[in-house]
């Protein structure tokens, strides 16, 4: 902003005439603030001074031309398909923007028919639904997937409904579900509450009623699932979410179980660190049943642009090793590597990978393997395409007859080229030994 100053001595006055010069290509409205202020030489001392603002607003010669319709943008497509002599049709009207000026309240929406899916693989699924998101309400209704949370249900497709109110430091919600073409067919309805007194920590519990179809040798199941979830944050320091789950069935076999999670993750110095768990055991009908996943990750810089990653992941299911479910799969991985990205856009990868897989039911196991590999790659990225290579080497020992394979190599190159921003092409190819 320009400022001028006007010295007038005690007792005289002046007539002060202010111009502004705007852009004569201007479309819009625009606010002008001249701020007059009167003050004597030594103000600073304690001497009196006044402060006036006066709001200007310059309208354009030529303003845009007013749109008195909120528009959301859509599209309408015909869509047929011929197989064996069956032909198909559908129609799709989908879209989705915002429905008020100031972009806090908008919709989207899908709206395809009839079901082709089971007339030819190219055909689609019928889907309709509408959604409403705003600052403090989310309203859900049709086809798509519903989710409570990663223990009871973290996403399940179906047919239903969904309401979430959220305010800053409260929240809550519901939905009800009914699964189209999943075997066996379940019908879902769930809640929460949320309660987040600061921006660092949150508490959520969450209910979920699931009723299960009987299919083949598999009663119906009627469960009640509740979870507590509590949440923590120090920046990117340190992001941590908890979650302890209990299962109430109608199974006499399996009256109930318990569930619980950990995602821990952050940056320190340059680090970044993450760590996992998520256990349910044999009673636990959530979105986890019956497995145990562990998992951690650490990036280190070690010089320069020069990066240190290891990881380990560990996978176990069928835990009271039940002789119905076939096989017990105890799997784990240890990764450790380097990776070197270059200002020319090269990047150098060298990874070493331990792969273990055993079943451990105890008669007539089906597996027991082990597995190691280098790997190392090159890629490049360019401004409309990038490659991709890698040399694989390696060895597995078959730990059930003793034996170990002969060392095998395979390469792939993996090559990309988007010559506009509506294409995109791609091509793999690999050789060699498995």
């Amino acid at each position: 902003p320009k400022q001028t100053a006007l010295a007038l001595a005690a007792g005289h006055s002046e007539v002060v005439s202010v111009t502004v010069t705007t852009d004569d290509k201007l479309k819009r409205k625009e606010p002008y603030v001249l701020n007059i202020k009167s003050a004597t030489e030594n103000a600073q001392a304690g001497e009196a001074f006044v402060t006036h603002d006066a709001v200007l607003f310059i309208l354009p010669g030529k303003p845009e031309q007013v749109d008195l319709y909120q528009r959301v943008p859509a599209g309408l497509t015909m869509i047929g398909s011929l197989e064996d002599g069956r032909y198909g049709w559908q129609a799709e009207l989908a879209g989705g923007g915002s429905i008020d000026e100031e972009g806090k309240k908008r919709i989207d929406f899908l709206f395809r028919g009839p079901d082709l899916q089971k007339k030819n693989i190219f055909g689609l699924r019928d889907e309709y639904r509408l959604n409403y998101f705003g600052e403090t309400l989310n309203i859900l209704a049709g086809d798509q997937g519903y989710s409570l949370s990663p223990l009871t249900e973290q996403s399940r497709y179906g047919r239903g409904g969904g309401i979430n109110f959220h305010r800053p430091t409260f929240g809550a919600g519901a939905f009800y579900l009914k699964t189209r073409e999943e075997s066996p067919k379940a019908n879902e309805v769930g809640g929460y509450l949320l309660y987040q007194p600061t921006g660092w920590f949150g508490l959520r519990a969450n209910v979920l009623h699931k009723e299960t179809d009987p299919v083949a040798f598999t009663p119906a199941l009627t469960t009640n699932l509740y979870s507590i979830q509590a949440g923590t944050a120090w920046g990117k320091k340190l992001i941590l979410d908890l979650e302890y789950g209990y299962s109430d069935n109608s199974r006499i076999t399996r009256p109930n179980g318990n569930g619980c999670r950990i995602d821990l993750k952050g940056e320190l110095g340059g680090a970044r660190y993450a760590f996992e768990k998520t256990y349910a055991d044999p009673g636990f009908f959530g979105y986890y049943r019956d497995s145990d996943y562990t998992s951690g990750a650490l990036s280190i810089p070690l010089y320069k642009r020069l990066t240190g990653n290891i990881s380990f992941r560990n996978y176990r299911n069928n835990l009271d090793l039940d002789p119905l479910a076939g096989s017990a799969t105890d799997e784990a991985s240890y990764r450790g590597g380097l990776s070197l990205p270059l200002p020319t856009g090269t990047n150098l990868t060298l990874t070493y990978e331990d792969y273990r897989k055993k079943d451990h039911m105890v008669f007539s196991p089906q597996f027991n393997f082990r597995e190691h590999f280098f790997t190392a790659g090159i890629g490049q990225t360019f401004k409309r395409a990038s490659l991709q290579g890698y040399l694989v080497s390696g060895y597995i020992d078959n730990n059930l007859t003793g034996s170990r394979n002969k060392p095998a190599e395979n390469y792939s190159l993996y090559a990309t080229f988007s010559p506009t921003l509506w294409q995109a092409y791609s091509i793999y190819a690999r050789a060699g030994q498995d």
